[in-house]
């Protein structure tokens, strides 16, 4: 059944030769098919994606999380505000979230894959226990803009206020994923659902503050300096992904790596909606800013917008598939025929 045809097809197709002459018809067609595909150069280390290891971009998301907190802390303690925000007039970044980015920077780091089990690794165990320390605090700052609830966890020292909600349910997400790292739940590794939700809202923030939509890097009218900061965006975004490095030989990574046709599909459609929003957000720029349209006409240039981006992803990633089925049936029929050209001779 490898070969495309069953033992009934193959004994109809080669009579009653000898067994010898099938065995080999049999080693010729296992040779034939290594050869293919040693020719479609496919084959994939499992640590690297797109020829780049996944360990070195994981370490390179913890080093750059690790610096945006300290260069945040740096702002505070300098006082300079460029440091602070990055980008002058937007929220900063508050000393307990520059601390927060910091430590998950650290956990992410020390959870990577090592020779030693994780089971009898303390570096791992460290790491899950920095995470969760961040996560609890994260928590509490998170049931303070909630529920209302002021366990008092703001850094009096230097006279600021807290995290923002984004950032705080963004530190929870990955903090709890990289403690429960090694779980999953009905074939679902909960650390990747984990990442993938921080990812989406740091993407969020990112957008609002590119396009000066306050409310997509969640600020309150309530508080002037509220909101999730840029580096803040940029560093759970990293971590995020990160994360997902750091375990890419399972679920999503090796789904994105591999080259079945799920594979080309998440691989096409895994940036779509970040680039749906992006479209959109240029639109809704030009049309309020630069058109000066009135608003059931931006409302429609909207829809629009995101209805055409969405036929066009879909047809082409049809038309990738396509090809592909197409290739896999062409190499089928070359394989059927030169195992009947070799059991013929």
């Amino acid at each position: 059944p490898a070969f495309g045809f069953c033992n009934s097809d193959r004994m109809r197709l080669l009579g009653k030769r000898p067994t010898a002459n099938i065995a080999q018809a049999k080693t010729t067609a296992v040779s034939t098919l290594k050869g293919i595909v040693a020719a479609s150069g496919r084959r994939l280390d499992p640590q690297t994606v797109s020829g780049w290891s996944a360990t070195a971009l994981a370490k390179s998301a913890a080093i750059v999380s690790v610096l945006l907190g300290i260069i945040g802390l740096a702002g505070w303690l300098l006082e300079l505000p460029v440091l602070q925000s990055m980008w002058p007039g937007r929220p900063p970044m508050m000393p307990n979230t520059a601390l927060t980015v910091a430590s998950l920077g650290i956990a992410v780091w020390l959870v990577l894959p090592k020779a030693i089990p994780a089971s009898l690794n303390l570096r791992y165990r460290a790491g899950q226990g920095l995470a969760l320390l961040a996560a609890t605090f994260a928590l509490l700052s998170f049931a303070q803009d909630v529920f209302g609830w002021k366990p008092g966890i703001d850094l009096r020292l230097l006279h600021v206020g807290r995290a923002s909600y984004p950032t705080a349910l963004s530190a929870m997400s990955l903090g709890f994923g990289v403690t429960v790292l090694g779980l999953r739940f009905r074939g679902v590794w909960l650390s990747e659902v984990l990442a993938v939700i921080t990812m989406q809202i740091g993407l969020l923030g990112a957008i609002g503050h590119v396009f000066d939509v306050p409310e997509l890097y969640g600020s309150l009218y309530s508080r002037a300096d509220s909101g999730m900061a840029l580096p803040t965006s940029a560093g759970f975004l990293m971590l995020g992904a990160g994360l997902l490095c750091a375990r890419a030989d399972r679920g999503l990574m090796a789904l994105l790596r591999s080259h079945t046709p799920g594979g080309t599909l998440a691989r096409r459609w895994v940036l779509t909606p970040a680039a749906v929003l992006l479209v959109m957000g240029l639109v809704y720029w030009i049309v309020q800013f630069g058109a000066h349209v009135s608003p059931g006409v931006g409302t429609w240039t909207l829809l629009m917008t995101s209805l055409t981006f969405l036929t066009v992803a879909v047809w082409a990633t049809a038309q990738v598939l396509h090809r592909a089925g197409l290739e896999r049936d062409h190499a089928h029929r070359t394989l059927e025929q030169r195992v009947l050209l070799r059991t013929a001779e």
